[in-house]
């Protein structure tokens, strides 16, 4: 007879991220649209909304909509398709918002921002970006 382990979201967490794992397991505090980006507690593996231009911690980009309490797959480093909050040109560098989206950082130099825009942003759209630093 054959044993079934299940490991808790905290441990699934800690190794996905101790194997370098792009994308990760976490659970949605709210329903959660694709693109929407979330700061993620590693000790418990729950999301939150960040707090805007907010980025000590973890963030995640949600690889598809996740129900609310429902676990969910987050993108955590390279490309994402991430929604962004306004207007901005390629190459533009963005910090997550409280509304889980992506705006402008108001000082564009190298290294300053969660993401750097691939495609136009247009206010609500889902675009191509890269997460810069993590």
């Amino acid at each position: 007879m054959s044993r079934v382990y299940t490991l808790s979201l905290p441990n699934r967490l800690a190794l996905e991220l101790q194997s370098n794992s792009e994308v990760i397991t976490a659970k949605a505090h709210a329903a959660i649209a694709r693109g929407k980006v979330v700061q993620i507690d590693i000790a418990t593996g729950d999301t939150s909304a960040p707090a805007d231009n907010d980025r000590l911690g973890l963030f995640g980009v949600a690889v598809n909509a996740v129900a609310s309490g429902a676990e969910g797959s987050f993108k955590i480093r390279g490309y994402v398709e991430v929604m962004t909050g306004d207007t901005s040109a390629v190459g533009t560098f963005m910090n997550p918002m409280a509304d889980m989206m992506v705006n402008t950082v108001a000082t564009q130099t190298d290294g300053n921002g969660f993401c750097k825009l691939l495609e136009t942003g247009v206010d609500g759209a889902v675009k191509k970006a890269l997460i810069v630093n993590q």
